[in-house]
């Protein structure tokens, strides 16, 4: 059939079998079919339209459905998880989106525990979660969800993985411990040494050295023992609270965790050398007592410092028959003994109001076998007790603890100079009541 040039010949210029392919639809548009016979679409459709009214053409039905593709013998199931590989130097290499499961992933948390990174050797620089509406045929209006987090390689992790290695060889060959026995056969107190915001490193207004303090704070530990074993009292177990801002500073920057910039008398290395040193040497004067439960606090200054130091603690004393050492990160404890109950945290960040009822939720269990029930806080460099009633016959003991550090230039701004530094020895007896020793620093 010849081709007239397109879209300009009107109905009335048809002839009859060009009408009646026009008409017939033997397949493709009725555009595909104007334009192989140079009709014009419009004027062709609206003779069209006329003739179907007039009943000169059959109304068609809807088109068959296609027929449905066979299932699918291994269907897919929702959920995402992310596998992330990279090369030794920590750097990303590919990223893989795969479909195991029917879980959803809705928060950040979600995201990370599905994706399995591993969050010693990437940190997330930033996240986001967002969502969108979008048209499906199947489903309709349906709500689509993104969580995306970009993560950056942790630039601290080889030295932490460092250290971790060094850790199990200190566990390996810790020193084989062959202590006397201990000072008394049967003891019916407990012993808790408070030797609190001592702050190795600070810069202080007498000028004290980095070897001065560590002298000052095993002087303490041994007049406190004196004074314990002079005064009669006989000591079965020691509880020994290590950290509350035990360091200054918890960065080679020398700021705080927090990133407040301080002042350190020599650098952070020379610091935590000692503090190990005067640590282990502490632990070692106390066991000659009794047997010693060392447990590590993290304050505000040195959070992750302390969490390391803990963990040194565990590796060295590994071998030592009367030492046992909690290295949990946890930034609050709970001890045990007989019917006391204890909860140590630095207090910076509770409320001193709401610590009763955070130890009835954290520690159900003992709150349960216990009559005596104290919380041991630092941070306020001063000392004080308040009582919290929590019902009409029991309530909760919020001890502060006083400060060993001498006073530095904040501590002046803030007119803490004449506060008392002391440390100071809590024996509990099996009953609950409580005496305190104190040495004067």
């Amino acid at each position: 059939m010849p081709v007239a040039p397109t879209g300009t010949r009107l109905w009335r210029d048809l002839d009859e079998a060009e009408r009646d392919y026009l008409r017939s639809a033997p397949g493709g548009s009725l555009a595909q079919r104007c334009r192989k016979v140079g009709a014009k679409f419009k004027n062709v459709s609206n003779a069209l339209r006329r003739e179907r009214k007039r009943g000169r053409i059959a109304e068609r039905g809807p088109p068959e459905a296609p027929p449905f593709p066979p299932p699918d013998p291994k269907p897919t199931e929702l959920g995402t998880t992310i596998r992330v590989e990279d090369d030794e130097r920590g750097k990303v290499v590919t990223a893989t989106a795969v479909v195991p499961g029917p879980s959803r992933i809705l928060t950040l948390e979600d995201l990370l525990k599905a994706t399995e990174v591993d969050l010693a050797r990437w940190r997330v620089e930033r996240w986001r979660a967002n969502s969108w509406e979008q048209h499906s045929v199947k489903r309709g209006l349906v709500t689509l969800r993104q969580v995306r987090a970009n993560l950056v390689p942790n630039q601290d992790y080889p030295a932490q993985l460092a250290l971790e290695r060094l850790l199990e060889r200190i566990a390996e060959h810790a020193p084989v411990y062959d202590p006397p026995p201990p000072l008394y056969e049967s003891g019916e107190f407990l012993l808790v040494p408070c030797l609190f915001d001592a702050h190795f490193g600070k810069r202080t207004l007498s000028g004290l050295t980095l070897e001065q303090t560590a002298e000052g704070f095993i002087d303490a530990v041994r007049r406190l023992l004196g004074r314990i074993q002079a005064g009669g009292w006989t000591v079965g177990r020691i509880l020994y609270p290590v950290g509350n801002d035990l360091i200054d500073a918890d960065t080679y920057h020398e700021t705080t965790t927090a990133g407040t910039q301080m002042s350190l008398v020599q650098d952070l290395a020379d610091v935590e050398d000692v503090v190990c040193a005067v640590q282990t040497q502490a632990i070692e004067l106390l066991a000659s007592v009794a047997p010693v439960d060392v447990v590590a606090v993290p304050g505000n200054h040195d959070f992750h410092v302390m969490t390391w130091l803990g963990r040194f603690l565990w590796a060295w004393f590994q071998r030592h028959p009367r030492v046992r050492v909690d290295r949990d990160k946890a930034s609050r404890k709970y001890y045990r003994w007989e019917d006391v109950l204890l909860g140590l945290t630095h207090g910076k960040e509770e409320k001193t109001s709401e610590l009763p009822l955070i130890m009835a939720t954290e520690a159900a269990g003992d709150w349960a076998q216990s009559s005596h029930r104290e919380w041991l806080i630092g941070h306020k460099h001063t000392q004080a007790t308040l009582v919290q009633e929590l019902h009409e016959n029991r309530g909760v003991l919020v001890r502060l603890v006083p400060p060993l550090a001498d006073a530095g230039a904040w501590d002046f701004l803030h007119a803490f100079t004449s506060n008392t530094r002391a440390a100071q020895g809590l024996l509990y007896h099996k009953g609950g009541a409580t005496d305190v020793v104190t040495v004067v620093a």
